[in-house]
């Protein structure tokens, strides 16, 4: 965010923002156990360190945990209906 705040604070008053979110669907591996989460969120780099951080009750009994894949999606319902596959 910090090098688009120059162009924000510097646009014309005509100007329209679009802010676009990403979606991304993840998998997370136990670094101790033989055991893996799937999950989807638009704020993957800080979703990971909240389940590092014992922040989601469905993880915190398997930490630490490792990002071993993700995909990205335009729109959260194409997220969703990928993770419940």
């Amino acid at each position: 965010l910090g090098e688009h705040l120059w162009y924000y604070n510097n646009a014309p008053d005509w100007c329209v923002f679009i802010y676009i979110v990403m979606w991304f669907v993840y998998i997370l591996k136990s670094k101790i156990k033989d055991w893996y989460y799937v999950g989807s969120t638009s704020r993957l780099r800080e979703r990971i360190i909240e389940h590092n951080n014992k922040k989601v009750f469905s993880t915190k009994a398997n930490i630490p945990l490792r990002l071993v894949y993700y995909k990205r999606f335009e729109l959260e319902g194409e997220a969703r209906a990928y993770e419940k596959n």
